[in-house]
């Protein structure tokens, strides 16, 4: 058994370790208290935070790289189709040189710039969207355009050719009926095929006597960054364009020989102006998206940058109050 002076004793050496411990919320070992509200639970809270907004930053980052990427690769295509072009045109100007009168060929009344459909054919409307997100209001701007062109157009007689399936909620909201849907490339090696699917079902209503005008309706790239909405016109052909490309003069002394008769040389030059303009429609529409999505991830890094220099400097100042706290509880106990 204890004497009654040991007991005393004891219980005397207990109470400046019990008041310790209430005090500075640990234990005689040192182990911080488990307690709810104890600012080190608040600094875990926001150093994970912090790293969370670390790892979105980085995520961030490899987006914004991946976007300047695809917008370098469609600069490429657009390139390509620039002197495609020129080669064409040529092609074409020569043949109109042998064929002044392109009119039967083109089955149009006029070749003029807006001029109207054959009767009793519809024009088509050809919208091209974007079917992936986080490039803002990318398919509203092509639908409040299209809607400002189908305001011209009688009620009722256009068709909407829709290339993204993202289009059905942005036209519904405007009141406008897709006809038919054609997917849109993800890559620049898929926009031959979606020329040619567009092409494939216009052709298919000019053959039942329904298909009229074509219309293009797409966001084009600016120079400096962003991008408008842009309307083109690809039939009735531009008879204005016509009459330049058919006065430019051959480059060289060797003038060029064809086997084909001249409508059916100017029908093929004529299919092949269509699906170039279409190439170059999708591949202004696809740099576009990605330059809207670069424009949306620069938004997006400054504002992770903003949120890491918020928690940076609230993560220092709990911190330090924890520090300052422990300081200020263990000082009295280490003098004494």
């Amino acid at each position: 058994m204890k004497s009654a002076g040991s007991a005393a004793s004891s219980a005397i050496a207990s109470k400046p370790a019990s008041r310790w411990r209430r005090r500075t919320g640990r234990h005689c070992c040192g182990s911080p208290a488990v307690r709810s509200g104890w600012p080190m639970e608040t600094l875990e809270a926001v150093h994970r935070r912090l790293k969370t907004a670390g790892e979105l930053g980085g995520l961030v980052r490899t987006m914004k790289a991946l976007a300047a990427v695809n917008i370098r690769q469609y600069q490429h295509v657009l390139l390509a189709v620039k002197y495609y072009r020129r080669t064409l045109e040529l092609g074409l100007g020569m043949a109109l040189k042998r064929d002044p009168a392109p009119l039967g060929v083109l089955e149009t009344e006029s070749v003029g710039r807006g001029a109207s459909p054959a009767p009793g054919r519809e024009p088509t409307i050809v919208l091209i969207g974007a079917d992936r997100g986080m490039c803002g209001p990318f398919n509203q701007r092509v639908v409040a355009e299209a809607s400002a062109v189908l305001a011209e157009a009688p009620a009722g007689t256009s068709r909407v050719l829709a290339v993204g399936h993202r289009l059905e909620r942005p036209c519904e909201s405007a009141g406008l009926a897709i006809s038919a849907r054609v997917p849109l490339p993800s890559w620049p090696r898929g926009i031959t095929s979606t020329a040619e699917a567009v092409i494939v079902q216009y052709d298919t209503w000019r053959g039942d006597g329904t298909g009229g005008g074509l219309v293009v309706v797409h966001n084009r790239p600016l120079e400096a960054m962003g991008y408008v909405a842009h309307t083109a016109r690809l039939l009735p052909v531009n008879a204005r364009w016509l009459r330049l490309v058919s006065r430019q003069p051959w480059p060289t002394r060797n003038i060029p020989m064809s086997m084909s008769p001249g409508p059916e040389l100017l029908t093929t030059l004529i299919h092949q102006h269509l699906l170039l303009s279409l190439h170059q429609a999708l591949a202004e529409s696809l740099a576009s998206e990605h330059a809207a999505r670069l424009m949306a991830m620069q938004v997006a890094e400054r504002n992770v940058a903003d949120h890491l220099s918020r928690l940076s400097g609230e993560f220092h100042r709990r911190r330090q109050q924890v520090v300052t706290r422990n300081c200020s509880t263990s000082s009295p106990d280490t003098a004494h």
